[in-house]
């Protein structure tokens, strides 16, 4: 087999698995939510462990691959995954689901950056191309993870937990396709990277921008379904109009590099799509009749899908080696994921706290409206020189 084709194969299908133990807890989170009498901030934990723990276990890379070798480690965090999920047809409580959250949230952020590893090692020719693929496999794995959980559990008759499981067999058979595909004791070393830019302001705005974003595509992930239902949307509507949110986001998340190349003008573009998330929340609140529900729905899902891809390309924009860019996307995503994972569970306080919906739709246009400032201020705070503090 052509050794580009294996590479892009493999890099498609351990993608799809990234998000599939987050992305299918979100369509059963209420028969969740009722079976184990968890509160809001209960619920923000099982959904968003995992994100926090891509920001706090990304760094535990390298020693793994030094000790394990590229192959042995995604090997390995596939199988741990696949445990993670299966296990989920025994949870009987919170403090079990949460443990095979944890345990999501480690192998999802081991394989992240280790598969980003394997793309520079065996086809730096091909960046763009692997890229795309490993952009599409991400966005595909919460799609089909998200659509296929409610089918899944009315096929097993009402029982969610064996629909949570079911996803497992997925990451099982991508780790028996590593096993047959690469050979045994292939070694790969990660590039060296720069020091952290702890003390550059312009890492940090980019920190929280990609923290700010990625809060809101997990914050509405989390809450879309309860806002329809609280606007007297049908649950099977409600799942329809969320699978819509991640084909929008997905397909976004393609468009906007094009925009960026059409219209010569990154920051206007970045303006725009935070502008249109702006608005698709507001919407959101203000909205109750169907129509206007999936508009809002529409601008939400299109704005996320272009600021992620917009967030991803700000460490390019002011950095100048590729161990500069390195070290910025490093503390941009690891930062910015626990930052990410935070503000659901911070949102679920609120909501507990205020017993109501609409305070979680108010939160998501307060974090929309400081991403505008911060997008109307970002031409003149980073076209500057990147700081020397960053090398």
């Amino acid at each position: 087999m052509n050794k580009k084709i294996q590479v892009g194969i493999l890099v498609f299908f351990t993608a799809l698995t990234l998000r599939i133990g987050i992305s299918s807890v979100i369509p059963l989170l209420t028969q969740i939510q009722t079976d184990f009498l968890l509160n809001n901030l209960q619920s923000g934990i099982i959904t968003n462990m995992p994100v926090i723990c891509m920001g706090i276990f990304a760094g535990f890379t390298p020693r793994l691959m030094a000790k394990f070798g590229l192959r042995g480690t995604i090997i390995m965090m596939l199988v741990l995954l696949s445990i993670a999920l299966f296990g989920r047809n025994f949870v009987s409580g919170f403090y079990s689901f949460s443990l095979t959250s944890f345990f999501v949230g480690v192998s999802t952020a081991i394989l992240g950056p280790i598969l980003i590893a394997y793309i520079k090692l065996k086809q730096p020719e091909n960046m763009g191309s692997m890229i795309a693929l490993y952009s599409l496999g991400v966005g595909l794995s919460a799609l089909l993870a998200s659509s296929l959980a409610l089918p899944l559990m009315q096929l097993f008759g009402g029982n969610w937990k064996l629909a949570l499981a079911a996803f497992g067999i997925l990451s099982l058979g991508v780790g028996c396709l590593w096993w047959f595909a690469v050979p045994k004791g292939e070694k790969a070393e990660l590039p060296k990277l720069s020091r952290l830019p702890l003390k550059d302001l312009k890492a940090w705005y980019i920190t929280i921008i990609f923290g700010v974003q990625s809060g809101l595509f997990y914050g509405i992930t989390t809450w879309l379904l309860v806002i329809l239902m609280d606007k007297n949307m049908p649950l099977e509507k409600a799942s329809i109009l969320l699978m819509f949110f991640f084909i929008v986001q997905t397909i976004s998340s393609f468009i906007i590099p094009i925009l960026v190349d059409y219209f010569k003008n990154f920051y206007l573009v970045f303006f725009g799509a935070t502008l249109i998330l702006t608005l698709g929340f507001i919407s959101l609140l203000f909205s109750q009749i169907e129509w206007a529900l999936i508009l809002a729905v529409g601008f939400i899902s299109f704005g996320q899908g272009s600021l992620f891809s917009l967030s991803m390309l700000l460490p390019l924009r002011v950095t100048k080696t590729a161990e500069q860019t390195s070290s910025w996307t490093s503390m941009s995503q690891s930062g910015g994921y626990i930052i990410g994972g935070s503000i659901p569970i911070l949102i679920g306080v609120m909501r507990d706290y205020f017993d109501d919906v609409r305070i979680v739709v108010a939160s998501f246009i307060l974090l929309s409206v400081f991403l505008l400032i911060l997008a109307a201020m970002a031409k003149k705070f980073l076209e500057s020189e990147a700081s020397k503090d960053a090398i």
